[in-house]
Protein backbone atom coordinates (compact mmCIF):
# COMPACT_ATOMS: atom_id res chain seq x y z
CA UNK A 1 0.00 0.00 0.00
CA UNK A 2 1.51 3.48 -1.23
CA UNK A 3 1.32 6.41 1.43
CA UNK A 4 -1.77 9.13 0.50
CA UNK A 5 -0.58 11.83 -1.72
CA UNK A 6 -0.53 15.48 -0.44
CA UNK A 7 -1.09 18.61 -2.99
CA UNK A 8 2.53 18.94 -4.87
CA UNK A 9 3.04 14.91 -4.89
CA UNK A 10 5.09 14.78 -1.99
CA UNK A 11 3.84 11.27 -0.31
CA UNK A 12 2.76 12.29 4.06
CA UNK A 13 5.36 11.01 6.04
CA UNK A 14 8.10 11.49 3.30
CA UNK A 15 8.42 15.83 3.26
CA UNK A 16 12.31 16.79 3.65
CA UNK A 17 13.47 18.47 6.78
CA UNK A 18 13.07 21.98 5.97
CA UNK A 19 16.55 24.35 6.30
CA UNK A 20 15.40 26.26 9.46
CA UNK A 21 14.58 23.06 11.60
CA UNK A 22 18.03 21.54 10.25
CA UNK A 23 19.87 24.88 11.96
CA UNK A 24 17.64 24.75 15.14
CA UNK A 25 18.49 21.21 15.98
CA UNK A 26 22.52 22.36 15.14
CA UNK A 27 21.92 25.33 17.43
CA UNK A 28 20.31 23.00 19.80
CA UNK A 29 22.79 20.61 19.63
CA UNK A 30 25.97 23.02 20.43
CA UNK A 31 23.97 24.90 23.37
CA UNK A 32 24.00 21.14 24.68
CA UNK A 33 27.58 20.45 23.60
CA UNK A 34 28.51 23.69 25.52
CA UNK A 35 26.27 23.09 28.60
CA UNK A 36 28.22 19.47 28.99
CA UNK A 37 31.43 21.39 28.43
CA UNK A 38 30.98 23.82 31.65
CA UNK A 39 29.36 21.63 33.79
CA UNK A 40 31.87 18.53 33.66
CA UNK A 41 34.61 20.45 33.82
CA UNK A 42 33.43 21.54 37.26
CA UNK A 43 32.77 19.01 38.66
CA UNK A 44 35.80 17.11 37.09
CA UNK A 45 38.18 19.23 38.86
CA UNK A 46 36.17 20.46 41.59
CA UNK A 47 36.30 16.52 42.39
CA UNK A 48 39.56 16.34 41.99
CA UNK A 49 39.99 19.28 44.52
CA UNK A 50 37.72 17.27 46.63
CA UNK A 51 39.61 14.19 46.81
CA UNK A 52 42.79 16.24 47.15
CA UNK A 53 41.24 17.90 50.28
CA UNK A 54 40.28 14.60 51.62
CA UNK A 55 43.97 13.18 51.10
CA UNK A 56 45.64 15.94 52.33
CA UNK A 57 42.88 17.34 55.45
CA UNK A 58 43.48 20.72 54.12
CA UNK A 59 39.57 21.57 54.60
CA UNK A 60 37.41 23.03 51.56
CA UNK A 61 40.40 25.18 49.56
CA UNK A 62 41.32 22.72 46.96
CA UNK A 63 37.69 22.04 46.37
CA UNK A 64 37.03 25.70 45.87
CA UNK A 65 40.27 25.96 43.77
CA UNK A 66 39.05 22.71 41.76
CA UNK A 67 35.68 24.36 40.90
CA UNK A 68 37.60 28.10 39.93
CA UNK A 69 39.90 25.58 37.51
CA UNK A 70 37.12 23.41 36.23
CA UNK A 71 35.06 26.47 35.91
CA UNK A 72 38.21 28.62 34.21
CA UNK A 73 38.90 25.53 31.99
CA UNK A 74 35.08 25.01 30.96
CA UNK A 75 35.01 28.78 29.43
CA UNK A 76 38.45 28.21 27.82
CA UNK A 77 37.24 24.73 26.16
CA UNK A 78 34.03 26.47 25.12
CA UNK A 79 35.87 29.74 23.62
CA UNK A 80 38.34 27.36 21.43
CA UNK A 81 34.77 25.09 20.36
CA UNK A 82 32.62 27.96 19.54
CA UNK A 83 33.62 31.78 20.14
CA UNK A 84 37.19 31.85 17.49
CA UNK A 85 36.93 34.01 14.30
CA UNK A 86 32.83 34.38 14.83
CA UNK A 87 32.98 38.01 16.31
CA UNK A 88 31.84 40.76 14.38
CA UNK A 89 31.48 38.57 11.42
CA UNK A 90 34.78 36.91 10.77
CA UNK A 91 34.88 33.33 9.20
CA UNK A 92 36.75 30.70 10.56
CA UNK A 93 38.75 30.06 7.54
CA UNK A 94 42.54 30.35 8.08
CA UNK A 95 44.22 33.90 7.16
CA UNK A 96 47.32 33.15 5.04
CA UNK A 97 50.54 35.20 5.89
CA UNK A 98 51.56 38.22 3.47
CA UNK A 99 54.05 36.54 0.86
CA UNK A 100 52.82 32.95 0.67
CA UNK A 101 50.78 31.60 -2.24
CA UNK A 102 46.90 32.71 -2.02
CA UNK A 103 47.29 35.47 0.45
CA UNK A 104 46.31 38.24 -1.64
CA UNK A 105 44.07 40.60 0.38
CA UNK A 106 40.78 43.09 -0.87
CA UNK A 107 42.28 45.57 -2.83
CA UNK A 108 45.83 44.36 -3.19
CA UNK A 109 46.65 43.82 -7.00
CA UNK A 110 46.79 40.19 -7.37
CA UNK A 111 49.35 38.00 -9.78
Amino acid sequence: MTPPMIPGGVPRGRTEQSEDSRQLWAAADSGWVLAVQLISGVFTWGGIGWLLDRWLDTGPWLLVAGFVVGWATGIYLAWVKFGRGEVAGQSRAPQGRAGEEGSVRAGEPGT
